[in-house]
């Protein structure tokens, strides 16, 4: 997700990032007949979280909180995927 601009007030820090017109993970499954998805399209989620999550552990940020309402689907973009919300990440130290 590209980030545009940081506006840091005493009270906030505001991201304005780009827009993701999918919806939740949770809410894309919810919405199928049998609330399943295929195989094919389960590898190609899976292999981008794995990568995704891979990104920030390279960069020594944890997430927390990973779960289906925090990953974005867009079905008109490839079925590509984005994880949102780090209310509760941290930068880990490394060891």
């Amino acid at each position: 997700m590209a980030l545009f601009e940081v506006i840091d007030t005493r009270m906030n820090v505001n991201l304005v990032m780009e827009m993701c017109n999918g919806k939740s993970l949770y809410h894309y499954i919810k919405k199928k007949e049998s609330q399943r998805l295929p195989e094919g399209l389960c590898r190609v989620i899976f292999r981008q979280l794995v990568d995704g999550m891979a990104y920030l552990h390279h960069h020594n940020i944890v997430h927390r909180d990973l779960k289906l309402d925090n990953i974005l689907i867009d079905p008109s973009d490839k079925n590509r995927i984005k994880i949102i919300d780090f209310g509760f990440s941290i930068k880990a130290t490394p060891d």
